[in-house]
This record gives structure tokens, sequence and C-alpha cells, in this order.
């Protein structure tokens, strides 16, 4: 029985999941810095109405998909 044993393959697939998560980590900060200078000498009604955009847009997709979904 291998009640208590643990597999060698489960600890290589952590150390990738480990890897992959410090990578997604290090490319999300990239892009948030690069977001940052993007936006860096908009005023604050230029992000408000670019967050309303976001907003409208993807709340807009995302209704879309959930209407196309209980329709059909």
């Amino acid at each position: 029985m291998k009640l208590f044993r643990k597999n060698k393959r489960s600890l290589i697939d952590q150390g990738a999941l480990s890897k992959l998560g410090i990578t997604l980590d290090q490319r999300q900060k990239k892009l948030a810095d690069y977001l940052g200078r993007r936006t860096q000498y908009w005023n604050r009604n230029a992000k408000i109405t670019a967050l309303a955009i976001f907003s409208l847009l993807f709340g807009g997709a995302f209704l879309l998909l959930i209407l196309h979904a209980v329709l059909h």
C-alpha cells in the first residue's frame, strides 16, 4: 500500500507550477509598469472615462455571453 509515500511526479509538477506562478507574476508586474507609464500623464477625468469604456465593453460582452448561453 502506498498511502504515505510521496510521488516523485507530484513533486515535479509542484515545481513546474511554482515556476509558472513566478513567471506569471513577473509578466503581470511588467505589464502593470508599462500601463502605469502609458497613463502617467492622464488626468483624473481621462482615467475615469477609460475605466467606464472598459467596463461597458467587457460588461456588454459578458452580458451577451450569458444571454447566448441562456437562450441556446
